[in-house]
This record gives structure tokens, C-alpha cells and sequence, in this order.
């Protein structure tokens, strides 16, 4: 989060920049000094008040404090005093924000849309996206944001799509459709360990990322723990199932075989103790309903009747995912609603 200094302070001296980045954060018509963090190094730069001013109210926050006397008259005036006024703040730190993610945000405040990238890497899509959220300022990327999301993301960091990262994206440029289907994916695959079963971790044990919208996290465990609740009690009735099934051709051998199948397929599911209580399970949904599976019998040679108990497990199971609610909130929705009205305007 960047920080202002008043216009009384001493203005510090610029860096020495050996490989020429200094000049990437000095822009024409500058009025403020900038301290940014860019590719490991501090440097100095200097910016428009102006641009900052209509790119970001929060920008327009640092250039004129709600506390500054400039402030209160542009209050009484209204906004065309803007342009006219001397910026109340002679420097602004902006060393905690990502460099790269910054200058492009300048840029485009600063009408040098040529040296705007049409594509952006997930770890810069990831920090434009954070700045834009942080400086309330995502309008002004609307230009350039179809040709973002349309860069496949996917193979380079698959990891953002299961830890969360790329949600968020999703969540900061009002990309529903996009936020909806890998809530959904996230929601499947979440795990949790026995130590801890209120933190959320992806399928291969990495944690949720902190960038997730608040109050889907808790959702994920919630619909979890009561769609898992429903798989193991379906689970535990298998036997009974198999024991009402009877083979069509009166074919003892069949009975006995499909019974067996099914007590041998629990037991390997290491669900359940010994004495047929459920155990605790870490696991993901999407896993959960992959346990057991329908399974060829040695009688289907004969004829095809007694592969009806796998078929009618499958079944149960899968009457039970389709009922598994969708883990966006109410809150959720009516921010995309209101960024839709945003980058419509």
C-alpha cells in the first residue's frame, strides 16, 4: 500500500539506475516524486498528479489528503479546480506495490498505451490485478482485458487455478462465468488434513490462496463436510444394497459373487473400521465418489443382468454430486453485478 509525504518535505535524491530503468517511472508534465521497488531495486521516478487523479480515487486521495486545504475548496468548487491546482503531497511510496504491475498501471494513466502489453504472464496478470483492486482503479484496464483472459493461463501455472489465484483474477475484473466454474472445480478437489479440517488445501496439499473472496472458503468446508457425510452413509449400505439384488436367472453363484465384489471393494476403500463405523476422510469430493466403481463379473459371459449393483452404486452416487450446491454466495453475485455496471460505464 503506497503512503504520501506532504509538500513540505525535503525532497529526496533520485537512485542511480546503472541499467536504465529510472527513466520507466518518469512521464511528462510531473509534479510528484514516486518511490517504487522495481526488479529488486528502489528507484525514483516522477508522475502527473493529474493522471493519478482521474486514474484512481485512491491515487486522487494521496494527491489531495481529504484533510488539505485544496481538498475542503475542491469540495466547494467541484472537480474543475483539478486541473488548475498544485498537488498538496510532494512524494508518494509506492516501494510495497509490485514494480512491474505499477508501471503498467502508470502508463496507461499517462496515455503511453503503446508500451501496454497485449498479453500478460499469470504472475503479472495476478499483480495487475491486485493493484487494480487495492486503488480502485480496474476501468482502467478495460481496454486491454479481453486480450488477458484470452492468453491460456493454464499450462504455465496450473497451480493458480487450484490454489485460488487466478479466482481472484476472475473476482477483480467481474469475469462471473470464469469465477463460477473454477469455485465449482476448487470445491471438488478440496482436502483437508486431520490435524486442521477448517484450512482448506488443494489436491496436492498446497493451501488455499488468501486472495479468495472472503466467505467462500468457509462454504467449500461447509458443502464438503455435508456431501461427504452423505457419500459414507450411502457407502456404509452397500452390503445391503448388494443383498437385495438377486440375479435374474436365479444363478446363485451370481449372488454370491456380486456380494462378494461389493464387500471386497469396501474393505479396500479403507472408509470404514472393523466394526463398520465410517473413519474420518481427508480426501476431496471428487474422490470420494470415485471409490467405488461399477465392476465386471465373472458371470457377465453369461449374461449381462448382474452388473446392476455397480451400475446402481454409480447411480446413488452421482444423484448425490448433481444435488451438491453451488458454492458462490448471494454476496458473491452482487459483486459481479455491480462490476458489470462498473465496466459498462
Amino acid at each position: 500500500m503506497a503512503s504520501s509525504s506532504p509538500a513540505l518535505a525535503i525532497r529526496p535524491k533520485a537512485a542511480s539506475s546503472p541499467d536504465g530503468a529510472q527513466n520507466l517511472f518518469i512521464f511528462k508534465s510531473a509534479d510528484v516524486d514516486i518511490t517504487v521497488t522495481y526488479k529488486g531495486s528502489i528507484l525514483k521516478g516522477r508522475v502527473s498528479s493529474h493522471a493519478l487523479c482521474l486514474a484512481s480515487p485512491a491515487w486522487h486521495k494521496f494527491v489531495y489528503p481529504p484533510w488539505s486545504p485544496i481538498a475542503d475548496q475542491k469540495e466547494e468548487t467541484g472537480p474543475d479546480l483539478q486541473g488548475d491546482s498544485k498537488a498538496t503531497i510532494a512524494a508518494i511510496d509506492f516501494k510495497d506495490d509490485n514494480g512491474e504491475a505499477l508501471l503498467l498501471l502508470l502508463r496507461v494513466a499517462h496515455l503511453k498505451f503503446a508500451d501496454v502489453p497485449s498479453k500478460l504472464s499469470y504472475e503479472q496478470f495476478l499483480n495487475v490485478a491486485i493493484l487494480c483492486d487495492e486503488y480502485d482503479c480496474v476501468n482502467l484496464v478495460k481496454p486491454w482485458l479481453s486480450k488477458w483472459f484470452a492468453y491460456k493461463h493454464g499450462a504455465e501455472n496450473y497451480g493458480a487455478y487450484q490454489e485460488g489465484d487466478y479466482l481472484f483474477i476472475a473476482w477483480v475484473f467481474g469475469r462471473q462465468k470464469t469465477f463460477n466454474d473454477l469455485a465449482k472445480m476448487m470445491l471438488l478437489d478440496v482436502r483437508v488434513t486431520e490435524e486442521n479440517q477448517s484450512e482448506c488445501l488443494t489436491h496436492w496439499g498446497a493451501k488455499f490462496s488468501h486472495l479468495i473472496p472472503q466467505g467462500l472458503t468457509e462454504n467449500f468446508l461447509k458443502i464438503r463436510s455435508e456431501t461427504v457425510t452423505k457419500v459414507l452413509e450411502f457407502y456404509s449400505r452397500i452390503l445391503y444394497v448388494s443383498e437385495d439384488q438377486r440375479c435374474l436367472k436365479g444363478l446363485g453363484q451370481c449372488d454370491v459373487i456380486q456380494y462378494g465384489l461389493s464387500a471386497r471393494q469396501l474393505d479396500r476403500s479403507r472408509l470404514f473400521d472393523s466394526r463398520g463405523d465410517a473413519l474420518r476422510y481427508n480426501g476431496s469430493i471428487h474422490d470420494l465418489g470415485m471409490y467405488i466403481q461399477p465392476y465386471p463379473s465373472p458371470t457377465l459371459h453369461i449374461h449381462r443382468a448382474c452388473d446392476r449393483i455397480g451400475v446402481e452404486i454409480q447411480r446413488t452416487v452421482m444423484q448425490i454430486m448433481r444435488a451438491i450446491p453451488h458454492p458462490v454466495l448471494p454476496v458473491h453475485r452482487q459483486h459481479f453485478t455491480k462490476e458489470l455496471l462498473r465496466l459498462t460505464e
